[in-house]
């Protein structure tokens, strides 16, 4: 049967009460849908915002090489370090990442800490 016919079909033999039971499970789908669409689009700003920070740290470490200031520079490093550390771990992209670079993260972020540059979502590694 095809999905016109079948909604021919139910439509002529549901009772109203059932047909509004129907429509309404219908609406809770597509909301649930929406909000399924919703969740995925976040979580894509939010990798889209790492990559931004990973793109932004690769350039500072190559800065730190140039830099008048190095210790401007380092800071900025350790800042973006934590910040693309918390946001991983928020979003549990860790095994998206090698281990080493997360270490490498790790080994920025305790810089952070100590200058007192962490962000709140990123609090201080366990031993």
């Amino acid at each position: 049967m095809s999905l016109p016919n079948l909604i021919l079909f139910l439509s002529l033999f549901l009772t109203g009460n059932l047909q509004a039971t129907i429509a309404k499970l219908f609406v809770d789908e597509i909301e649930s849908v929406d909000r399924a669409i919703a969740a995925s689009e976040k979580r894509l700003a939010a990798q889209r915002q790492i990559r931004i920070f990973l793109l932004e740290l690769r350039q500072q470490e190559d800065n730190l090489l140039k830099a008048t200031d190095p210790k401007e520079v380092a800071s900025r490093m350790v800042t973006l370090a934590d910040k693309i550390l918390a946001m991983i771990k928020q979003e549990h992209l860790e095994s998206t990442f090698s281990s080493a670079y997360i270490e490498e993260l790790h080994f920025y972020s305790s810089f952070a800490r100590k200058m007192n540059l962490t962000t709140k979502e990123n609090p201080p590694r366990s031993p």
